[in-house]
């Protein structure tokens, strides 16, 4: 979808900044309406946010560029073991700051055990400190610069007079500087997500959301009687495209992914028909795709290539309640298409 200019050429590798969570991730036997109760059926510790489930994804898909995170965590417990997961998955942690006076961000989220839908608690903590300046783009030789999330990071969302956010500022300066741009949203409902995104959308080469968030973002209904509205979907990601400057729109939903290129190229693939018995949690797999997809994109891989990629790792990722255990190795990943087959797109 892009082509690289010179300056991208010397470039490698990615840094992902933002949300570094911790996810409690407890399994339940089913959601139980308000004042009432269900069943824990087992809990689990892992990886949360964007940037840091992505990192986690690249690391165990053994991808063959550099990964660094940037970001604030606590210098607590859950700090340490953030960092020490890092070190253990061979992630650049030098713009990984550590807050003495924060918490360490986390999220409570509750599984339903046999549909794999998931409902979350979160809890922003050192995560709403992290701000332009905390992040040194001129010590980064990343091809792609990735900032998750736009609505859920308060010093990013702040106002900035002329770019919008200040959020929106760093990008543009990650641009600048050489860099493929990249952002994915939180899913916010109380209406500041669509001014947010508009910000940004300029000073981006790639923008990835779901079809909830796209119908936030635009008003436009995703789906009719329960099922995708390709057209409706193409309709609003436009729309959003004519908000940015070059930018290609990703939006990914359960059965299929569409790539707007900046050209205007339309790009579907459906994902992998993996056995409703082999899915455990979708906690996780949205961040997947976007790992799969950003991949590719690296190493130059077609509009398709990519779409595959992220459909192949996303399906990964759903045979465990975290979201990066289960995910396997490229080729391993890749095989899950051959092996389930995708659904029509």
């Amino acid at each position: 979808m892009k082509t690289a200019t010179k300056k991208q050429g010397k470039r490698r590798g990615i840094l992902a900044s933002g949300n570094f969570i911790i996810d409690r991730v407890a399994i339940i036997d089913r959601y139980p309406p308000q004042d009432d109760c269900a069943a824990i059926l087992s809990t689990k510790h892992a990886n949360g946010g964007a940037p840091f489930n992505a990192l986690c994804d690249w690391a165990r898909m053994g991808v063959p560029f550099p990964i660094a995170a940037a970001g604030c965590v606590g210098k607590d417990a859950d700090g340490e073991w953030i960092l020490a997961e890092c070190k253990r998955l061979n992630i650049d942690t030098k713009q990984l700051h550590r807050l003495p006076n924060a918490q360490t961000s986390y999220s409570e989220i509750l599984t339903e055990s046999g549909t794999g839908r998931r409902t979350i608690f979160h809890h922003p903590g050192a995560n709403a400190a992290f701000a332009p300046k905390d992040l040194k783009l001129a010590e980064s030789s990343a091809k792609i610069f990735f900032l998750g999330f736009i609505g859920l990071l308060a010093r990013m969302d702040a106002a900035d007079a002329r770019f919008g956010t200040k959020g929106a500022k760093l990008l543009s300066e990650a641009r600048k500087a050489g860099m493929i741009t990249a952002a994915d949203v939180v899913t916010d409902r109380t209406g500041a997500l669509p001014g947010l995104t508009k910000a940004a959308l300029p000073h981006l080469d790639y923008f990835f959301c779901n079809e909830i968030e796209l119908e936030i973002l635009t008003g436009t209904a995703t789906r009719t009687n329960g099922a995708l509205n390709k057209k409706a979907i193409e309709g609003a990601a436009a729309e959003l495209q004519k908000l940015g400057r070059g930018v290609s729109v990703v939006v990914h939903a359960a059965e299929a992914a569409l790539a707007l290129g900046a050209d205007g190229t339309e790009v579907w693939h459906g994902s992998v028909k993996v056995p409703s018995e082999n899915i455990v949690g979708t906690n996780g797999a949205g961040d997947a795709f976007l790992a799969g997809f950003l991949a590719a994109t690296h190493e130059g891989k077609t509009p398709t290539e990519c779409l595959e990629l992220g459909a192949c790792v996303a399906a990964s990722s759903l045979s465990d309640s975290t979201p990066s255990n289960a995910v396997r190795k490229l080729d391993a990943c890749l095989k899950l298409g051959r092996k389930f087959g995708f659904r029509p797109a």
